[in-house]
């Protein structure tokens, strides 16, 4: 069953489900803003595999694209628990480049 992220209106990304979560559980780690983190992972939480960027304001998207790029960095840049895995990398660019292409993205 393939798990969602939807940008906006207009775009949704399908990921598999085990990189889905090793994307956003790894990330969740930089997040900085509790009422943030809840509304990111409140579907997680609950059971659901995706997660909405559809309705966060400017701040919030930015604060979520810090979170999933930092994530990245450090998946890529440290040994953890996490196996990094070539496949998940890719699509974690293909998740960022999305996100710099919204028009909340300010680079």
């Amino acid at each position: 069953m393939p798990s969602l992220v939807f940008i906006n209106e207009q775009k949704r990304l399908c990921f598999y489900k085990f990189w889905f979560y090793e994307i956003f559980e790894y990330s969740r780690q930089f997040i900085d803003d509790e009422a943030l983190e809840f509304k990111l992972y409140l579907p997680i939480e609950c059971g659901m595999d995706y997660v909405s960027l559809e309705e966060l304001n400017t701040e919030e998207f930015n604060a979520t694209y810090k979170m999933i790029l930092k994530g990245l960095r450090k998946y890529n840049d440290t040994d953890n628990a996490f196996i990094a895995n070539e496949l998940v990398v890719k699509e974690w660019i293909a998740l960022i480049d999305e996100l710099e292409k919204d028009e909340r993205f300010e680079g």
